[in-house]
């Protein structure tokens, strides 16, 4: 199957493929792609949908490439998964701040107290 190809039938975005491609080079438009990049390409769109720049995209396949690094990429899942619920809280304090002063708001409080 052809990078085109690629695309139209599943729905993979040309940066993604364009990435992969950086990694694992095709020769020209008319280079085949088989199951095995399909699956590298699965999870690197689920990397780069899951905040991962594409350093950190990049360094997790190589991980994966190498069978011995398993550690390495749970290190790497674990790292972001810390980073993505450290911006979730930090959302949700900023949720409670505008809460509270909808509340003030809402019951009178004011500077005009």
């Amino acid at each position: 199957m052809t990078k085109e190809e690629l695309c139209k039938k599943y729905h993979i975005p040309k940066a993604v493929l364009n990435l992969y491609e950086k990694t694992n080079p095709k020769n020209g438009a008319a280079a085949q792609w088989d199951d095995r990049d399909l699956e590298k390409i699965s999870i690197l769109m689920t990397l780069c949908e899951s905040g991962f720049s594409e350093s950190e995209a990049v360094r997790y396949l190589q991980h994966l490439e190498d069978h011995q690094e398993c550690d390495a990429c749970m290190a790497l899942l674990d790292t972001k998964r810390h980073s993505v619920l450290d911006e979730i809280h930090r959302r949700e304090k900023q949720i409670e701040n505008i809460d509270y002063l909808k509340y003030k708001i809402r019951n009178g409080g004011t500077n005009n107290e």
